[in-house]
């Protein structure tokens, strides 16, 4: 909670540590019920981030329980794996990465290491807004394989 705490303060932002809840994508319902206890709070937060983009329906399916006006009483941003956007039950602004840039750095560093040349340890994906997703041009800028980070043979 500390570096997510510092993190949100770095950029102007206040949060609570029982604002931060998680379930597991294979309880779904408790999304649901999560966000919709999140805002019956006396003190409540005036945003969300589903970071997880299985949970994405049934969180918003929560505010909605809730009475949640979106965007005017919560600005709401749910993760996404590009393209496929999961449905919401509210509008959504959405942040993740596109699966095919993914691919594709994967097969290139499978390709140079069949090539005998090294690798690095870590390879950069950029996260998108879903306003910055333009199909196949953003998905060839958005990963990129480092050269000069640690790397293996």
């Amino acid at each position: 909670f500390q570096q997510f705490a510092a993190g949100v303060a770095e950029r102007g932002l206040e949060t609570r540590p029982f604002w931060m809840q998680g379930c597991s994508p294979r309880t779904t319902g408790l999304a649901r019920n999560l966000a919709h206890g999140l805002l019956r709070l006396e003190e409540r937060p005036n945003a969300l981030l589903i970071l997880d983009d299985s949970l994405v329906e049934a969180g918003t399916a929560g505010l909605v329980d809730a009475g949640t006006s979106i965007p005017t009483q919560l600005e709401l941003v749910a993760h996404c794996n590009y393209p496929y956007v999961t449905p919401s039950a509210v509008p959504a602004k959405r942040l993740g990465f596109d699966v095919a840039a993914i691919l594709r750095l994967a097969l290139e560093v499978i390709d140079r290491r069949r090539r005998g040349e090294t690798v690095p340890r870590t390879a950069y994906v950029a996260p998108l807004f879903d306003h910055e997703h333009a199909g196949e041009t953003s998905a060839r800028n958005a990963a990129v394989v480092p050269e000069t980070d640690e790397c293996v043979t």
